[in-house]
């Protein structure tokens, strides 16, 4: 089913008190009746399913929110819209989870934030040179951050092995181990996805001659230096390549051109 037919109309912001303190009800009743408790089950279970529609009423309130920003990131970083708006719908489901409405501020407000960061990371995973899947790079980076919290509370160096058996990573290990360059590179990439924000950049003379001819042909064609401006899937077609391919081969070039930018300043 599409998000037209699911979605529904924005919410005032009395309206998403009522409905987060209808979820936490259902919560918690849920919680009263898998504790055995004494209340009647046929209330609890009224209640858990108050609370289930609350939820559901929240969450479709908000998937034009969710599909917009899906939409933006999937324009921003050349990533496809679906894959991007499912992400944007686990967000909108965590911010949903995470949503303190006695704080005062508006439910929406909360989920932009929280959808945004979702598809920021996972934008800049996937605009990386790690060779797999959004679901799978999510793992990866939160098995790294893992890592790094043992490490601080032990006070030591656990080495990647150790963590590796310790953590029972089983098939994501050596992607772990090996892929840490490129997942430390997140919080920057998820800042400023590389994306030029002009037609034409100002390049200091020379500036080809520090990329590879592949490197140039694609950058030239994306950015329209000398020629027509050429899309990603159009580049990967002329040069035999994946999307994906392109993506990498142009990042790595505009970290190149960044760097002979700086020196030339």
């Amino acid at each position: 089913m599409s998000i037209c037919k699911l979605a529904i109309d924005p919410l005032t912001h009395p309206e998403e008190i009522e409905l987060a303190k209808t979820v936490e009800s259902g919560v918690y009743a849920k919680h009263l009746l898998n504790s055995g408790s004494a209340v009647p089950t046929g209330l609890l279970e009224a209640v858990i399913a108050l609370g289930e529609d609350a939820r559901s009423t929240l969450y479709r309130a908000n998937l034009r929110l969710a599909s917009k920003l899906a939409n933006a990131w999937s324009r921003k970083a050349g990533l496809p819209n679906n894959e991007l708006l499912q992400e944007a719908c686990i967000g909108l489901g965590e911010a949903i989870k995470r949503w303190d409405w006695a704080k005062g501020y508006r439910f929406t407000t909360f989920a932009w934030n929280t959808i945004n960061g979702v598809l920021a990371q996972a934008a800049a995973l996937r605009c990386g040179e790690l060779d797999t899947s959004i679901s799978a790079a999510r793992k990866i980076w939160q098995a790294r951050k893992v890592w790094n919290i043992r490490q601080a509370e032990a006070d030591e160096t656990i080495s990647e092995g150790r963590f590796a058996r310790e953590a029972k990573l089983g098939a994501y290990a050596h992607l772990v181990m090996s892929a840490g360059r490129h997942l430390e590179l997140v919080p920057e990439m998820a800042e400023n996805i590389v994306e030029l924000k002009i037609e034409k950049p100002d390049l200091p003379p020379g500036w080809s001659s520090v990329l590879t001819q592949k490197e140039n042909q694609i950058v030239r064609m994306h950015y329209g230096l000398g020629c027509k401006r050429r899309t990603r899937n159009y580049i990967a077609e002329q040069m035999q390549l994946s999307v994906s391919s392109v993506r990498r081969i142009e990042l790595k070039a505009l970290r190149k051109l960044r760097g002979y930018i700086q020196q030339a300043a």
